[in-house]
């Protein structure tokens, strides 16, 4: 296994993600792949609701450098070479104190509310350009497709990656389930498994712009791996960390997996 060099972007099947503790049924569809999770166990700092949630206390640099709020989750990470960066500041439930991880590196652009620094910036810049938003859950709001592609429901943010050359797809907000509050973000439930293979938390046609999200990765050589359960879920974001490099998709599911009761949803 290798670190994978540019955040978010496997150039090969991903061997090590992380991902919410509490997502039992991503977990056990990620594991089914041959893919090592490491869970993310709930924080008291956060809200309830999205207290495990990966995209708010993890953020990958490059390679082996990962911050990372919660000790443990450092230390199982070290056992795989990373090189870990510890929180300066403690998080809180109210915004904007939740969102010092949730910056979105996308290819060689970081995109994020900047009024604070995030743990791991200083590094992060070394290798991109920052770009302030006003968007703070930036990473919950985008779904990485490839390095030039993205997919948001937010306004502010499709203008901005549009104004620094991005192919960007602004999807409807809303049929995303996050318990607690009244939908989730499209970048939350979903994270790349290889190169070539986009993982969502449930099943896609449970979306209204489900088919256009799917023809919009397609076109950009992507393909959908649909998780068990029936409707979409924010979970945090499926992080991959590490890759085998080797590309193979024939290990992985078909994108129109098989129908489910509807019964998985996360832990509240």
């Amino acid at each position: 296994m290798k670190w994978i060099e540019t955040p978010h972007l496997p150039q090969s099947k991903v061997s090590l993600t992380a991902v919410s503790s509490l997502a039992d049924w991503v977990i056990q569809d990620l594991q089914e792949k041959g893919i090592t999770v490491i869970p993310i166990p709930p924080c008291d700092d956060l809200a309830k609701p999205v207290c495990s949630h990966a995209d708010l206390l993890l953020q990958h640099i490059q390679r082996e450098q990962v911050a990372v709020y919660q000790s443990e989750v450092g230390e199982l990470l070290k056992q795989y070479g990373a090189s870990i960066i510890p929180p300066k500041i403690r998080l809180t439930a109210k915004y904007p104190g939740d969102i010092l991880y949730d910056s979105c590196r996308v290819g060689g652009y970081l995109f994020g509310r900047f009024h604070q620094d995030s743990p791991g910036l200083e590094i992060g810049l070394q290798n991109c350009t920052k770009i302030s938003v006003k968007q703070g859950y930036t990473k919950c709001s985008v779904a990485i497709v490839q390095q030039n592609a993205v997919i948001t429901a937010d306004v502010g943010l499709f203008r901005k990656f549009q104004q620094f050359g991005f192919d960007v797809l602004k999807i409807q907000s809303g049929w995303i389930e996050l318990p607690g509050y009244d939908t989730g973000f499209i970048g939350g439930c979903c994270g790349k498994i290889a190169e070539n293979l986009l993982y969502l938390t449930g099943k896609l046609c449970s979306h209204p712009d489900g088919e256009t999200i799917r023809r919009f990765c397609e076109k950009h050589g992507v393909s959908i791996v649909e998780g068990s359960a029936s409707r979409l879920y924010d979970i945090g974001g499926i992080i991959p960390l590490m890759e085998t490099g080797n590309l193979s998709q024939s290990s992985y599911c078909n994108s129109r997996g098989n129908s489910t009761n509807g019964r998985y949803a996360p832990h509240q």
